[in-house]
Parts: C-alpha cells; structure tokens; sequence
C-alpha cells in the first residue's frame, strides 16, 4: 500500500501506543514532604475547560472523586457530608488512590477542589512516582508534585492547583502513579471534593536511525512517520520503503484510522 504524507500529522495526534501496566504492592511508607513549599495558586473564578479533549493541543482532564480515595492506614478516619470528605483522626491522616492515564501523557497541571477554613492547619496534595518494583523504605515526594493550600491563612473553598514544572510523563512499565491528600486539621474546618489532573497525548520523540529506507532523519514527517510505524499503524509500501509522497486512497484512509483509534464493534 503507498501512503501520502498528508495525512500523518492527523495520524500521529490519535496513534495509540501498546504499554505494560506495571503492579505493584500496597505502599505504606512514611511519606517526606519538601520543607518550605510555596502556597499553592487559588483560583476560585476558573474559567471551565471547554476543550474537546483529542490530540495533543488539547487538555484532558482526568477527575479523581472524594470517595475514590482510601486512608493510608486502617486506622484513618474520615467523614462526609454527602459530597465532601474529611480526614479526622489516625496516626497517618493521609488518603491515597491510584492513578491509571495512558504511558506516554504528559499531567501539566493538579488541582484540588476543596475548603481550608483552618487559618493553623492545610491540606496538602501530591503525586507518588514509584518506582516498581519498589524496594521498601522512605519515599520522597518530588517538590514539582506537590502544593498546599497553606498554614497562614484560611482561604474558604475553591480551587486549589499548580503547574508541574516539569511536566510528568506517564511510564507505566516502570513506575506506579498515586495520588494523595494530607491533612493537618482534625476538626473539620477542611474538607476535600475532588482531584483533578490536566493532561495532554504527545507524539512520542523519534528513534535516533530511520525505520525506512526513503524517510531519513532529515525528513520533514520523520517523527510523524516513525510514530505511526512504532504504533503499528502502517508498515509502508514494501520493500522497506515508506512512499511518503504517493497519493493516498480512501481506503488506505479507512486501516489507518481503524488501526490508530482501535476500532472494534462486536457483531
């Protein structure tokens, strides 16, 4: 089959990629938390993300409800008011839950939906990257992973985020993800409703030797190309050749899309 290069741009934006998912055990390690974070940004008049959620120009967002997460230990207790949670006793007054976002996503952005009405106490949000398998012992929690709503002042409820500098790339075949909630306040003064993760797909970044004979490193489609072959999505014309500036039939049009969104109707 000959391939046109018209189309590859469109292609790579929906290729899907293969990855292992990586398990790992329980963790219940003494969690460390960076000294002297900056309070975290608030936001209470946040425009709604109106994106249409495809492709790497726009922003996905993956929301991680209240009742998702679970205490670190048996011995945390929390409580409810039908749509916010709060943590009120236990020796570790931490909840956690797993995050499941396909390898190779890039999460931009956290942020909390929730209330800090404690002018002494926070909360406090961060990702754990584990590396798996993991070893036992101390975890350090990066300080671009985590914010807090802060100790000084008691800013009501709201949104609560930070922009992840750098961003965090998705490796599920070597590292597990989980999201967690600390809590310094023991009465109910903070609460809170929602985690929410802004992430983006990426075309993945191009192998250092070309897959085809007639598309070197120098093309301008290379890294376009080599996506849509490492993704299985086109195998080129045959005789290791790409054909990059042949026409394109609709047909051909129809395998690569069936292939690159993975559509499969049962009969």
């Amino acid at each position: 089959m000959r391939y046109s290069s018209r189309i590859l741009t469109m292609l790579s934006l929906v290729s899907m990629s293969v990855s292992v998912v990586a398990q790992s055990n329980h963790v219940e390690s003494v969690f460390q938390i960076p000294p002297n974070i900056a309070k975290a940004s608030f936001d209470p008049h946040r425009v709604k993300n109106t994106t249409k959620e495809f492709g790497p120009a726009d922003v996905f967002i993956t929301t991680l409800d209240a009742f998702d997460f679970e205490g670190l230990f048996d011995t945390t207790t929390l409580t409810s008011d039908g749509a916010n949670r709060s943590i009120n006793g236990g020796s570790v007054t931490q909840v956690q839950t797993g995050i499941s976002l396909p390898s190779g996503v890039s999460i931009e952005r956290i942020e909390l939906e929730g209330c800090d009405n404690n002018a002494s106490a926070e909360l406090s949000v961060f990702i754990l990257d584990i590396l798996t398998p993991h070893q036992g012992g101390t975890l350090l929690v990066p300080t671009n992973l985590f914010f807090a709503t802060g100790i000084t002042a008691a800013d009501g409820c709201g949104l609560y985020s930070k922009t992840l500098i750098p961003p965090l790339i998705i490796d599920n075949l070597n590292y597990t993800y989980i999201a967690a909630i600390s809590d310094s306040d023991l009465l109910n003064l903070t609460n809170f409703r929602a985690f929410r993760l802004f992430w983006r797909r990426q075309v993945s970044p191009p192998p250092p030797s070309p897959t085809f004979n007639d598309v070197l490193t120098s093309h301008p489609f290379f890294n376009s190309i080599e996506a849509m072959a490492a993704s299985g999505i086109t195998g080129g014309c045959g005789g290791g050749n790409y054909c990059p500036d042949d026409p394109l039939t609709r047909g051909q049009m129809a395998a690569f899309l069936a292939r690159a969104l993975g559509l499969h109707f049962p009969n």
